[in-house]
């Protein structure tokens, strides 16, 4: 099978999504990280912070926690993701998919009450032979 790279550089969709205090401390918790400054304010100040700070892989399922309809810009895939196009033609013809890597660029720390736009495009497409056993 054939690796479809014509989707390379596409966009794969834009969201605004806004980080908010509880979903980043349940976030903490969930990650296992007790650093207060995650839950009380006072400490996120001390530590530096203008807000409550999210953990640094927060913004990886923030889509999930903060995105809200009135919010979204217009979809510059016009609602048909490459992605999900290669994606459902692998699968369709017993393709396994793994999300292999993801990379955020921050400029700042993201604190509650921000919020954050971003557009994903895919930079790579690889094919690789699946193993049994170690």
């Amino acid at each position: 099978m054939a690796v479809d790279r014509s989707h390379i550089g596409e966009s794969t969709g834009a969201s605004r999504c806004t980080v908010e205090r509880g979903p980043v401390a349940n976030f903490a918790v969930a990650v296992k990280d007790e650093n207060p400054v995650y839950a009380d304010l006072d400490a996120a100040r001390a530590g530096g912070f203008d807000g409550i700070p999210a953990p640094p892989t927060f913004t990886f399922a923030l889509q999930h926690w903060g995105r809200f309809a009135e919010q979204q810009p217009p979809d510059p895939t016009g609602g048909q993701s490459p992605m999900l196009a290669v994606m459902g033609g692998l699968m369709s013809k017993g393709g396994l998919i793994l999300h292999g890597e993801q990379e955020f660029v921050y400029h700042r720390p993201v604190v509650s009450g921000d919020v954050l736009s971003g557009e994903g495009s895919s930079s790579t497409s690889t094919r690789r032979r699946a193993r049994a056993g170690p």
